[in-house]
């Protein structure tokens, strides 16, 4: 599996011919994964990943876990860019024009949300655009003003809905943005959106294309259709691993475009920042070249269109003679090419509504193993059927012969090695052979027998992606959620799951209902994402301040640095928001936060902790710490897959706080609005539980400290002792449990500089396969020395032989 993986990451190539494979049963025994006996006619909601992506996949997770420094820091944005080229090229695109998101939801909140309509402007959307998209739509003209267009059925042309689009524009001129489905959800309607754009752009009006349903199922050339901004998924039609789209902007918007999350490379190109946004999985979007390549070679949009538009025209006709109804009425240049709408008979018991037909769905399922869409639309039931090159007729008549019938009826595992250091790195961890890695507060470490249990909750999607989607994965997220609450001592309904801290903050900080003239405070210790995230605000929105409480080393004891803050808050009494580092990255600095947390309090002021590094490191007790919010990580610490975090936030403030994605459960309460953000893969929260029980198994949190503090003692010792050198100058009572900053020698070609320190890190790899982090502060290179449970004495004396021999 590792060389395999290596090879991939070099230069992905296809991992075997299709050959001769056919559509139908045969495509499906031999390249997907779809549960034996189920009927699966809803490629439309979720899609599905051929075995060979999939497969891509789980090698490029091997690999992350070998080296996870190496793939973060060295090969990451390579592949992220060529998956972004890859994107560009199928939509004929420039390459710096388009950008990966994780789905079309997270697309269209990107742009709206960066859009700052006034008061006076309004979003046009219609009554088939996709509830989620309502739903941000909503919540941002609660600034503005929202118009929604009802599309009524039947339409006899194109040009019917073209000229509806223009007649609305002249009775609203106010619209500022219009949001248009490519292909709608709900009804399947393939609109003509070269001709609406037209429109639109004809009165002044900027162009938000929703094509969640389009690549891969219909021809796109940015080039052509000329869209201000353009989203679409490429999990749906496309085949790649779930929580992979893209967003086209156009040139002319790109210099107050900006992505939901602002992390480390704020100031840097639009392409980058939307590449590093904290540490999360990309995977599937390194996967798209390879599922690209896998649409091609089995046809191509050509052939793939031919046969499921035949096949659904077959079936369609059908239902139609058999229940003696009628297709959605709409031109046949309007029908999508691989869905299809047919309106269902009378059946006793589901009345026309939405929640009805999401009932009918269901037991369509629970009686018959069946996965199909029905939808309400004008009035009437409909069946939204799907087809891809897996199907044959075989599965819509099963599907006639279930309604038919409502009509007339009306795991073992082996033991876990508990020995610490290189036997547990050996039986439990992937970190690749040979290599010293002692970095593990980057990313952290993911034991073997975690990710298996990943990859097998990935497996499950694609077992039946419905299924997972509509009625496993919310209670198996809440039962997380609640795992994961024990673990931080807080009540599940002040928890939620995001992908990492940084992520968690941004929430916190874009969505409370700051007013002009409020100021954040943070130290300039705080983590560079987190700082720019507060800039950000206080240059680009809301018109904040940010105010920075510079933190002067050596520090004598915790209480000068509680004071240090309350003089800085009572020369600032502008300051509405704290934010605390629980660990600071660059500085392993342990604040008292308790002490921190009951003096802001007393001022009146709010408290965000920043806990990226705390999570498995130290105890947490969110109801004896009581502080407003609280951002963490999982998966430095907590042996969790990458891209589990999660965010605390205090009841008085629930009501408050948003996802920076809106989506389908807006204004539903905390847990529904961060639940559900469009399409994505949530096994990394799914497994937390897990990882908590590996921590369990192997002795407990308490041994984990205990052992990864003393042998960080004696590495400490060790290290300095041969460098005659000394640790960052802070009181015993902040140094961080598993992590220590020690002053580096002199050395030859490295000084005291920032940059300095980053071509250290470097070398140290690149020529000795050595990881660990160096930083500059105040002046002098400090390394930054992280012990897990895999670590051992001799890694740190790989260390001290690479760096006596660098010393002057």
């Amino acid at each position: 599996m590792s060389v395999m993986a290596a090879e991939s990451v070099k230069g992905t190539s296809p991992l075997s011919s299709v050959g001769s494979t056919q559509f139908g049963e045969d495509i499906r025994e031999k390249e997907f994964c779809m549960r034996k006996g189920a009927t699966f006619i809803n490629h439309g909601s979720y899609g599905m990943v051929p075995r060979r992506v999939k497969e891509l996949q789980k090698r490029y997770l091997y690999v992350t876990d070998e080296h996870p420094d190496d793939w973060f820091q060295r090969k990451s944005e390579r592949l992220w860019m060529e998956a972004r080229d890859a994107a560009a090229a199928f939509v004929n695109s420039e390459d710096e024009d388009v950008f990966l998101v994780q789905n079309a939801t997270t697309g269209i909140n990107t742009i709206l949300k960066a859009l700052r309509l006034k008061e006076t402007e309004a979003i046009m959307v219609t009554s088939n655009t996709y509830r989620a998209v309502q739903n941000t739509a909503h919540h941002i003209s609660m600034g503005a003003q929202l118009h929604t267009m009802d599309i009524c059925f039947p339409i006899k042309s194109e040009d019917e809905i073209v000229q509806q689009y223009i007649n609305f524009l002249n009775d609203h001129p106010n619209v500022r943005i219009a949001v248009i489905d490519h292909i709608t959800s709900i009804s399947a309607l393939y609109l003509p959106i070269k001709k609406i754009i037209k429109a639109c752009r004809d009165h002044n009006v900027l162009t938000m294309i929703d094509g969640a349903h389009a690549p891969g199922q219909v021809k796109i050339d940015m080039k052509d259709i000329d869209p201000d901004f353009y989203t679409g998924n490429f999990h749906k039609w496309l085949y790649t691993p779930r929580g992979c789209a893209l967003l086209y902007i156009k040139k002319d918007h790109q210099e107050w475009a900006c992505p939901l999350v602002t992390s480390t490379n704020h100031s840097k190109s639009l392409s980058l920042q939307f590449f590093m946004q904290g540490t999360r999985d990309d995977c599937p979007y390194f996967c798209l070249p390879e599922a690209l390549r896998f649409y091609n070679n089995i046809g191509g949009m050509e052939e793939i269109t031919r046969y499921c538009s035949h096949l659904l025209d077959q079936a369609a006709s059908k239902m139609v003679a058999e229940w003696g109804t009628a297709k959605l009425p709409v031109p046949r240049e309007m029908e999508a090419p691989c869905m299809r709408m047919v309106k269902l008979p009378k059946l006793t018991g589901f009345a026309p509504s939405q929640t009805d037909s999401e009932r009918l769905m269901a037991e369509i399922y629970s009686r018959w193993n069946i996965q199909s869409t029905t939808v309400c639309v004008d009035g009437d039931l409909y069946a939204r059927l799907s087809a891809n090159v897996y199907n044959t007729a075989a599965d819509y008549d099963r599907f006639i012969e279930a309604i038919r019938e409502m009509r007339e009826t009306s795991n073992q595992t082996s033991p876990v090695v508990t020995q610490f250091g290189h036997p547990i790195r050996e039986a439990e961890f992937s970190l690749r052979k040979g290599s010293t890695f002692l970095n593990n507060a980057a990313r952290g470490s993911i034991p073997k027998r975690v990710r298996e249990i990943h990859l097998k909750y990935i497996d499950e999607i694609d077992d039946h992606p419905d299924d997972w989607m509509r009625r496993k994965v919310r209670n198996m997220w809440i039962e997380s959620r609640d795992c994961a609450a024990r673990f931080v001592n807080a009540d599940p309904e002040d928890v939620v799951f995001v992908q990492n801290a940084t992520t968690a903050f941004n929430s916190i900080l874009k969505t409370y209902p700051f007013k002009p003239g409020d100021a954040v405070m943070f130290t300039d210790n705080s983590f560079g994402a987190l700082q720019n995230t507060c800039r950000y605000l206080s240059t680009d929105q809301k018109g904040m301040k940010a105010h920075t409480l510079e933190i002067s080393f050596p520090i004598d004891n915790e209480d000068d640095l509680v004071e240090e803050h309350r003089k800085f808050l009572k020369d600032h009494p502008d300051i509405k928001l704290v934010v605390v580092d629980h660990i600071t990255s660059r500085t392993a600095l342990m604040f008292p936060v308790q002490k921190m947390v009951d003096m802001c309090k007393k001022i009146g002021v709010m408290v965000l902790v920043d806990g990226a590094n705390a999570p498995g490191q130290v105890s947490l007790d969110m109801k004896a710490l009581d502080p407003d919010f609280y951002s963490g990580n999982f998966h430095k610490w907590a042996f969790t897959p990458r891209g589990c975090g999660f965010l605390y936030v205090k009841k008085a403030h629930r009501h408050l706080i948003k996802p920076l994605v809106t989506s389908h459960n807006y204004q539903q309460g905390l847990t529904n609005e961060f639940f559900k953000q469009g399409y994505r893969d949530d096994t990394p929260y799914i497994t937390l539980k897990h990882a908590i029980q590996f921590c369990k198994d192997i002795g407990g949190m308490g041994k984990v400290i205990e052992y990864n503090t003393e042998l960080l003692q004696q590495a400490v010792d060790l290290l300095v002792s041969s460098w005659e050198t000394h640790t960052l100058a802070i009181p015993k009572s902040m140094e961080a449990p598993c992590v220590r900053m020690i002053r580096l020698p002199l050395l030859k070609d490295y000084d005291g500089i920032a940059k300095d320190a980053v071509r250290l890190v470097d070398d140290l790899y690149a020529k000795y396969d050595i990881q660990t982090q160096a930083f500059c502060v105040q002046g002098q290179l400090y390394l930054r020395l992280s012990i897990q449970v895999y670590n051992e004495l001799d890694d740190c004396r790989a260390l001290i032989s690479v760096i006596n021999s660098l010393r002057k």
